[in-house]
């Protein structure tokens, strides 16, 4: 099983799965309205066109990282973004019910929208999740991705993210926490199968709960990390 298929059911059953108060959903059609940004290809190897595939369901993606390597600055591609993102609080806490940030890096994002994000999170009960990647979290600065450390929607982040971040080649896997081993995020699923590396380094904020640990470099660091 690969990488992105483990994060795709992750993804799937974080999206399902009830938080703050009852799960938020389209009103009149019953569907999970999400709002995905980053690497949002619909290609083979992405997990967009698998998530689109599901029945409850409705994606809006928005391919970020696709316009990194379009654009000659991050100032150009953030002035495209502008089109694509919802213009007041409203359309974002009325338009979507999931947001998903995976890999892409925070000054594409204007302050208007991720102060959308981060009220619409603390004050509208709207889903939210980071994904790891070069561009996530901590960001790499070597190739000039920021973290996003101090944020808006690092604000609302269950984890801390550390500037001090450096590439790492080494290969290591999820352990499920010992004390939730039967966690729905992690039990079932063949983790030893799945191998990770280059990741984010990030430590968990207080009240957050790491259902998944590193088994090394170093051994239990937070990798997978949920707050409600």
């Amino acid at each position: 099983m690969s990488f992105r298929g483990a994060l795709l059911m992750l993804v799937l059953t974080l999206l399902m799965a009830p938080s703050w108060g009852d799960p938020k959903i389209d009103p009149q059609t019953g569907l999970i309205r999400l709002l995905y940004m980053g690497d949002a290809l619909m290609e083979p190897g992405f997990v967009t066109p698998i998530i689109a595939q599901d029945p409850m369901i409705k994606m809006t993606p928005i391919p970020v990282e696709f316009l990194t390597g379009k654009y000659k600055s991050i100032q150009e591609a953030a002035r495209s973004l502008r089109l694509y993102f919802p213009r007041v609080k409203q359309q974002v806490v009325d338009g979507y019910d999931v947001i998903i940030i995976a890999d892409a890096t925070e000054p594409f994002f204007p302050r208007r929208f991720q102060s959308c994000i981060k009220e619409g999170v603390i004050d509208y009960g709207l889903g939210f999740l980071m994904a790891g990647g070069p561009q996530s979290f901590g960001g790499y600065e070597p190739w000039g991705y920021p973290s996003w450390e101090g944020s808006l929607v690092g604000d609302v982040l269950p984890v801390n993210c550390l500037r001090d971040w450096r590439w790492s080649n080494y290969r290591y896997h999820l352990v499920p926490d010992p004390a939730h081993r039967d966690h729905p995020l992690v039990r079932n699923i063949p983790w030893k199968q799945v191998f990770l590396f280059c990741r984010n380094r990030v430590t968990e904020k207080p009240g957050s709960v790491v259902v998944g640990r590193a088994d090394r470099y170093p051994a239990g660091s937070p990798i997978l990390t949920y707050m409600d």
